[in-house]
């Protein structure tokens, strides 16, 4: 139950008149629907996706219609996470992750940044997630109001991977339902990942399996968790027009990240 999931940073969002604030993930913009819908065609017609041929799904998703947003760079109090990677604030860049849909957190009542990620470290840790039985990438999109609550308290966006990751995950008792998923997925799980019932197990291998972006509108206390598709996929990070980020990298081709 996954789809590509496609965020967008840099100048190009307002030049193509992209949406980045209320109603992200909705319907009613034309430049994020025709992105998402042109990748789903290149799936169909170039990929030979179609469903009950090579896409045998059994629930499909929403998203497979269109799943592209764009960061809200001018309201987040945090830098482009394109800059954060290494390119430069004036270059344009697409993140792309196979992705489940969107699961909401609420939190109306927090005002300190712990309140706000203990929710979402809630919703991480659902036991049936792809990412809690096979490890592999996940975002979180956190809305305006929570993003700015978090950041002026200080905290930068390694803060929050890191907490994400120390403060979400299962125990692996809980995890292995009486052994029945220890059998089938231990092979998917890190070797260090621990084993003992009472060990907790991180939903991804480390916090910067962890992508965070600022997106939507600048009122509500809302953010979304979005898992991955487990250790199936991993996600890239291409600038347009093949600007390379600074100082290059050992996971960098031409201008293709593999993160």
């Amino acid at each position: 139950m996954a789809s590509p999931l496609l965020v967008v940073n840099g100048p190009v969002r307002t030049q193509i008149g992209m949406n980045a604030g209320c109603n992200v993930f909705g319907s009613g913009n034309r430049a994020n629907a025709t992105i998402g819908r042109a990748v789903r065609l290149m799936l169909l017609n170039v990929g030979g996706g179609w469903p009950g041929l090579l896409d045998k799904s059994t629930l499909g998703h929403p998203g497979k219609y269109t799943y592209c947003i764009a960061e809200n760079e001018e309201q987040s109090p945090f830098a482009p996470y394109h800059v954060e990677k290494g390119y430069k604030a004036e270059d344009s860049a697409v993140f792309v992750l196979a992705a489940e849909p969107p699961h909401s957190v609420t939190n109306h009542f927090a005002n300190d940044p712990e309140g706000i990620l203990d929710s979402v470290c809630s919703a991480m840790s659902t036991i049936c997630n792809n990412n809690a039985v096979s490890g592999g990438h996940c975002a979180v999109v956190l809305g305006i109001e929570h993003a700015q609550t978090i950041a002026k308290h200080g905290w930068k966006r390694h803060d929050i991977r890191h907490y994400l990751w120390a403060h979400s995950g299962n125990l692996w008792k809980d995890l292995y339902c009486g052994e029945r998923y220890g059998k089938v997925y231990n092979r998917t799980l890190p070797v260090w990942y621990k084993r003992e019932p009472d060990a907790r197990t991180p939903i991804v291998p480390s916090p910067d399996n962890i992508h965070v972006f600022v997106a939507g509108g600048e009122a509500g206390r809302f953010s979304a968790f979005i898992p991955g598709w487990g250790r199936m996929s991993a996600p890239v990070l291409r600038a347009l027009g093949g600007a390379a980020p600074a100082g290059g990298g050992a996971q960098c081709v031409d201008g293709t990240c593999y993160l």
